[in-house]
């Protein structure tokens, strides 16, 4: 992997949105970002200094209107299901750009 997180291919990326996806579903992880970041951290680099919108510009894309950069995107009782459906979606389109 790249020393850069911003620098990974797509195939780094997709990886990355993996382990993320498999950390919600197993409820090890809530939200998008710390569990990206924990998967970050631990796969690639000691510190992290870079956010996940950083590393996953499309994130954006998925923001709730109604929400902050960096509040608690999708509560309540089918945040989960949304989160994943997210990180499917992101996957989806990094798999179509190879």
């Amino acid at each position: 992997m790249q020393s850069n997180p911003t620098q990974m291919t797509d195939k780094e990326r997709i990886r990355i949105l993996k382990k993320a996806k498999e950390l919600i579903s197993n409820n090890y992880y809530t939200f998008l970002c710390p569990a990206l970041n924990h998967v970050l951290n631990r796969k690639v680099y000691t510190t992290l200094l870079y956010s996940a919108f950083e590393v996953f510009p499309e994130l954006i894309k998925y923001k709730p209107k109604i929400e902050g950069l960096h509040g608690a995107w999708f509560g309540g009782s089918k945040g989960k299901d949304i989160r994943i459906e997210t990180l499917n979606s992101l996957i989806k389109e990094l798999k179509a750009k190879q």
